[in-house]
């Protein structure tokens, strides 16, 4: 049986906000919500969050708390939203 030597990009782990989870789990978890804080301790400038919300693939949705781009901004997103 031949193993594959190709090596998968790991998620980046976020140790501050969200106990080593990825930003991928994270957004699972949050309905698609992030705060600045929790997208900064997965390693994201805060250069970056704001491109991203002014190109449109995020949205703001108060301040600080972001609606990542590919989620539906549904009843559990806005509680997530309310509640960070």
């Amino acid at each position: 049986m031949a193993t594959s030597s190709v090596k998968r990009p790991r998620a980046r782990a976020c140790p501050a906000h969200a106990r080593g989870v990825s930003l991928e789990e994270l957004l699972e978890r949050q309905a698609g919500v992030v705060t600045l804080a929790q997208a900064m301790a997965c390693g994201l400038s805060t250069d970056t969050v704001r491109r991203r919300t002014q190109d449109g693939r995020w949205t703001r949705l108060h301040p600080g708390v972001h609606l990542v781009g590919g989620h539906r901004l549904t009843g559990e997103a806005r509680i997530w939203a309310a509640s960070l």
